[in-house]
């Protein structure tokens, strides 16, 4: 579990390899990332080589920003992204999955699987 402060972000470069796992237990379960409301950074995905990012990514006033050219959260069995904007440059791939049940990482109350199918909201 990553959790950022009001002025904190990540940036994943170029060359970053990531494969991150959220919790299985515990208070955050399910959850990846997550910031303070406060947090209206920038957090970006400049690597074609982060392949999972299983779980839910909690920036609600910030932004996610992915600069690849690449796909980025292919081996993902479920992804839940809740940012104020996702920002998309040089076409990546952005998979979102849906297999809550096949991965062993619980799901946050109020997101996933009470939707048939991922969506984008406003």
């Amino acid at each position: 579990m990553l959790i950022f402060g009001g002025g904190d972000k990540i940036d994943i470069a170029d060359k970053g390899e990531v494969r991150l796992t959220a919790r299985k237990s515990g208070r955050f379960a399910g959850f990846l990332m997550a910031t303070s409301r406060d947090n209206t950074e920038t957090f970006t995905i400049k690597s074609d080589r982060v392949s999972q990012l299983l779980g839910t990514i909690y920036i609600p006033n910030a932004t996610l920003e992915l600069e690849t050219a690449g796909r980025v959260a292919q081996d993902s069995a479920w992804s839940v992204i809740v940012a104020r904007t996702v920002t998309l440059r040089k076409d990546p791939i952005l998979v979102i999955n849906k297999n809550y049940a096949g991965s062993g990482v619980p799901v946050p109350e109020g997101v996933g699987p009470n939707r048939s199918m991922p969506a984008l909201t406003q």
